[in-house]
């Protein structure tokens, strides 16, 4: 039997005075039906596939603009100013990012691992010591980086600089 206009608008209005009630409500419920609410969502997402990678696809994007926002209004590379989403990455300023996830818990395997630590930042709040970068220029911060790690004569660290610096003027 279909409710009617009036006895759905009763609900909606009832929902919306009881919202801590019906939220208690379905966590109560999703406890004791885990398994089913599982065979649900599986069912669901193979019959609704592409609803589904859009879903998560824009759900990524809107995370990934509310914290890079944190960072960096309007969203930018913070060395050369580029500004496309997809281009941008969050850096670790002092290049302590593996410590720093392994403090926080958060892997960085797979293709969940940027959402994860967005999740984490919108959960937390703003953590000090990130900076928003362009990929480019997040390349070759890690490369300056490894170089002083590997070479130890700062002569020869200057020299491959040179090297970069005059072929990337020429081009």
């Amino acid at each position: 039997m279909a409710l009617t206009t009036k006895q759905l608008e009763r609900q909606r209005r009832w929902r919306a005075n009881n919202k801590e009630s019906c939220q208690q409500s379905q966590r109560v419920y999703q406890q004791k039906n885990i398994e089913k609410r599982r065979i649900w969502n599986r069912d669901w997402i193979r019959a609704n596939r592409e609803k589904y990678k859009f879903s998560k696809a824009k759900y990524r994007l809107k995370l990934k603009m509310e914290v890079m926002r944190l960072y960096s209004d309007p969203v930018q590379c913070v060395s050369c100013g580029f500004s496309r989403i997809d281009g941008l990455v969050l850096d670790h300023i002092h290049n302590n990012g593996a410590a720093h996830r392994k403090e926080a818990h958060i892997s960085c395997r797979g293709i969940m691992g940027g959402t994860r630590i967005y999740e984490h930042i919108r959960k937390n709040g703003k953590i000090d010591g990130l900076q928003v970068l362009c990929a480019n220029c997040n390349m070759i911060k890690q490369l300056k980086h490894w170089r002083k790690q590997t070479i130890k004569n700062p002569l020869w660290i200057e020299e491959i600089e040179k090297l970069y610096d005059s072929n990337s003027t020429t081009s």
